[in-house]
């Protein structure tokens, strides 16, 4: 064991302490000096020649001065030296007291404060303060907290160091006792090194880089979002607010048109004269209402109201001036030309000399006085070259079976086609009708009489607020231009154009080539079409025209000789509907093809002459006709009451384009025969000669034509779905599983199901097929024990329709067939087979959200619901088919093992 020491106090004084230190360095000096004298010595005893009285007397001098230096380097100590050797022998006084205190030696060696800090005494009553810091906020303000305190009680620098120390916690107190030994010597040395090491923390001043790097909430952002939309920029527009909210008010566009919460109370007492039609209040006019703005708005962004957007104007514009040259800075810089507005001049150099231009007074005011009297300037916009225009619908009707020309009239020309199988008595009986109303047939232009203006006459109905446009002339070829003359030459003939001067519109004419190298001309009346509105006479549905057709016996099919040219223009709207050659200008005084609402003009006019047999003997589709009969023998009857009423107003055919008397012949896209509806082949083999497409065009060319056979193809989405695919992909690849799809395509349509008709009082049959991908359905009929298809529905599943569940999906199949196949819905019972329970399901008066939208509308119609019966004919087993399921998703449960008095 150590030896025991005993116990005794050891108290030194500063100024007992620094005498001791003075002590032992006036030691320390003496030890050195003796040393050196002693080197000296030795040297001095060393053999060697000795130097002259000259040199001795230098080197005694020599020595004797750094004699000197020496003691006045004793007097003088360093006060660094001093202060380090102090903080050495006050160390060692420290442990000697702790040793002789009974401490360990050395045990505060190692601290980061200072020997002085350590020494200070605290004041009486000293207790810890309640406050800590541990790094993670802002140590500004901990010692803010902490020098509050600190002044309170008058704590000197080393106390505030040592009570500081006891206020740090955690990684604060860590960073404490990592720093180095006797670092910290004061108070603001301490507080310094803290703000450096936690400057990571410390509040940072805010400036506008703040704001750019601040990211708003999710939350804050969907509080905006449900506060409403609300624009801060609007469209240009050309008229008025207060004009758009009168139109939108004739027109009763409340399917798109939002109108505000008006008051219960109605409108408040006039607190101003302005008032507000779209809020029907007082307080603010229309004009400047902002909701108005932002419903305006809205719309345009829908894509509605685009006559109403204003389009600014070319910055360059077509004007006739008078003027000599123009020059612009580039010219001016090429010249190096310096120009003098105040002496009408411009000088250039030429060569080695200086040219000049000099302006003209008299000139410039003939000049000015030219471009005063040229007429207002008027919009010249300038369409886009085009060569090619897609043509105007081409004639629906087709007869099938052999023809037989027959002479109706005394010249040889005057020649119409009819059946070459028809019976013998049959055949005269059509040749002597024929011959009857040979003045119903326009073997030339000339023949043309028109319908009377009284009956039908086409109007523009052209917006006023819309400016006229005048396209500039398009130059053609010679043999483009020779066309367009004789096309002048034969419309002037037939007097269905005139030479017109100041027109209002102009357009350019648009030659497209036909078969046998012939060219039939075109108007470009685009910028026209747009400032018309739209006419919204319904067309007939070609599903219902088909039908009826289908099983008839005998067809006769006629064309209006030019139908569209027989209806006259109205005499204010002809300049309008102008055009331009390079033999000069021209418009229109009958109505013309590509001009809008045309279509729905010619059709209301068929509605109003054919009123009478429409569904009966007869089918019109815009200038497409057709008479049908059940039987032959009632076929002279139904045309001589059609020719009738042709002669009776006015109406003119084209003997070239007529067929009387076929058994079946293609009409509206459609093959119509006694027997029922049958496919266009053409349609099939394009389809078939069709190469494996090689870009994203070719595969919508091969869904356009897909869709267009749809009734007759049985899961026409599905076959579809893989091309469907790649429409969806940014980059197109035609891969393998795309050509297996477009093969078995090919195999599939080698046959198709003959399609039937349906009879007044028939109970047609439904089967529904939910596959993966797509929804599937057939309406047929049965008869004498048999099923005839009559139409065939598919559609994709997109989106949220994917994820219903299946009997959701069979119940939107029924709901899809009923909305495209209405017609049939509303005039027959029908029968939904399926395993589905779908009677159950749609009945149940506890159902919710779609399913209960869903049975609302099929209530309209009389629907029953059958389970699946065995299929009895092949082309509907190869319909029958429910897609197939795939692995089921395993539904996991996480349970934390708890339990509780409610569950």
């Amino acid at each position: 064991p150590p030896p025991r020491v005993e116990e005794q106090t050891l108290t030194v004084t500063r100024s007992e302490m620094q005498k001791m230190i003075a002590e032992a360095v006036a030691t320390q000096v003496r030890q050195a000096q003796v040393e050196q004298t002693r080197v000296e010595q030795a040297r001095i005893e060393q053999p060697q020649n000795e130097p002259p009285p000259e040199q001795q007397a230098q080197s005694r001098e020599r020595q004797n001065q750094r004699a000197d230096e020496e003691e006045s380097s004793i007097r003088t100590i360093n006060p660094q030296a001093q202060n380090d050797t102090l903080e050495q022998l006050l160390a060692q006084v420290w442990d000697l007291q702790a040793r002789v205190e009974g401490r360990k030696a050395g045990s505060s060696k190692g601290h980061p404060f200072s020997q002085h800090i350590l020494d200070a005494d605290l004041p009486q009553g000293f207790r810890e303060l309640n406050i800590w810091y541990d790094g993670s906020t802002d140590p500004s303000r901990h010692l803010r907290s902490f020098e509050n305190m600190a002044v309170l009680h008058r704590y000197s620098d080393p106390v505030q160091c040592r009570a500081f120390l006891t206020t740090l916690r955690g990684p604060a107190h860590d960073w404490f006792h990592q720093l180095p030994p006797r670092a910290i010597k004061d108070f603001d040395g301490f507080s310094s090194s803290l703000l450096n090491q936690f400057a990571s923390v410390r509040a940072q001043e805010k400036s506008y880089l703040t704001l750019i790097e601040r990211k708003e909430p999710l939350r804050a952002e969907k509080e905006g979002r449900s506060r409403g939309w609300r624009s801060t920029q609007y469209t240009p527009l050309s008229v008025p607010n207060a004009r758009i909210l009168e139109v939108m008010e004739k027109e009763i566009r409340d399917n798109i048109f939002r109108w505000p919460r008006t008051r219960k109370d109605g409108p408040t007492k006039p607190k101003s004269n302005l008032y507000c039609r779209f809020h029907k209040d007082y307080g603010h006019n229309t004009d400047e209402c902002r909701h108005l703005k932002d419903e305006i708005e809205r719309l345009i962004k829908a894509g509605h109201l685009k006559e109403f957007i204003y389009k600014d104007r070319e910055r360059s514009i077509d004007v006739e001036s008078a003027y000599n040259v123009i020059l612009g800075r580039p010219a001016l810089k090429a010249f190096q030309a310096v120009v003098s507005t105040y002496h009408m001049k411009l000088k250039f150099p030429v060569g080695n000399k200086v040219g000049e231009a000099r302006g003209d007074q008299k000139l410039s005011r003939t000049c000015y006085q030219i471009a005063v009297k040229t007429n207002q300037r008027t919009e010249v916009k300038e369409g886009k070259p085009i060569s090619i225009e897609k043509r105007p619908r081409g004639s629906d009707l087709e007869p099938h079976g052999e023809l037989m020309e027959i002479q109706i009239g005394e010249r040889e020309d005057q020649v119409t086609k009819i059946g070459k199988k028809l019976e013998e008595e049959l055949r005269k009986q059509l040749v002597e009708l024929l011959r009857e109303f040979m003045d119903i047939f326009a073997f030339s232009p000339e023949e043309l009489t028109g319908i009377d203006p009284g009956i039908m006459e086409h109007k523009l109905n052209v917006d006023s607020l819309k400016k006229p446009v005048k396209q500039r002339l398009r130059h053609h070829g010679t043999e483009i231009d020779k066309a367009i003359e004789v096309e002048v030459d034969k419309l002037l003939k037939a007097k269905h154009i005139k030479e017109i001067q100041f027109p209002e519109w102009i357009s350019n004419t648009v030659m497209v080539r036909k078969a046998l190298n012939k060219w039939r001309m075109c108007i470009d009346f685009r910028d026209l079409n747009l400032a018309c509105p739209k006419d919204h006479y319904p067309l007939p549905r070609i599903d219902q025209l088909v039908d009826s057709t289908a099983g008839c016996e005998l067809l006769s099919m006629m064309d209006a000789s030019p139908g569209y040219h027989q209806i006259p223009l109205a005499p204010k709207d002809q300049s309008k509907v102008s055009f331009v050659t390079s033999r000069g200008t021209y418009c229109y005084v009958v109505m013309p093809f590509g001009l809008k609402n045309v279509g729905a003009t010619y059709q209301r006019l068929m509605d109003r002459m054919f009123k009478s047999q429409l569904g009966r003997n007869m089918e019109v589709y815009v200038d497409d006709i057709l008479v049908k009969s059940k039987s032959s023998a009632s076929h002279p009857k139904d045309l001589r009451e059609t020719f009738e009423t042709l002669r009776t107003f006015g109406m003119k055919l084209n003997p070239n384009k007529c067929a009387f008397g076929v058994k079946a012949g293609r009409f509206l896209g459609y093959v119509v025969t006694e027997r029922g509806i049958e496919v266009n082949k053409d349609k099939v083999q394009a389809i078939i000669d069709m190469t494996p497409p090689k870009s994203i065009k070719d595969v919508q060319v091969l869904t356009g034509r897909i869709a267009g056979l749809s009734r007759f193809i049985a899961r026409a989405a599905e076959r579809s779905f893989p091309f469907f695919k790649l429409l969806k992909k940014k980059t197109f690849q035609w891969g393998d599983e795309a050509q297996m799809e477009f093969d078995k395509l090919k195999e599939f349509l080698s046959e198709f199901p003959l399609l039937t008709k349906t009879e007044p009082g028939d109970e047609l049959v439904l089967y529904i097929s939910v596959g993966t991908f797509s929804l599937s359905s057939i309406l047929l009929r049965e008869s004498a024990g048999a099923q005839h298809p009559i139409y065939y529905t598919s559609r994709v599943l997109q989106g949220a329709d994917s994820r219903y569940s299946d009997v959701e999906k069979a119940a939107l199949t029924v709901v899809i067939t009923a909305r495209k196949l209405r017609p049939y819905f509303l005039n027959h019972t029908i029968i939904v087979r399926t395993n589905f329970p779908l009677g159950e399901t749609l009945g149940r008066p506890t159902l919710s959200g779609r399913l209960v939208k869903w049975a609302v509308e099929l209530s309209e119609y009389s629907i029953r619901y059958e389970p699946r019966r065995a299929i009895k004919a092949q082309a509907l087993a190869d319909f029958i088919q429910e897609g197939t399921k795939g692995d089921e998703k395993k539904w996991v449960m996480h349970v934390n093992g708890s339990s509780a008095a409610k569950g």
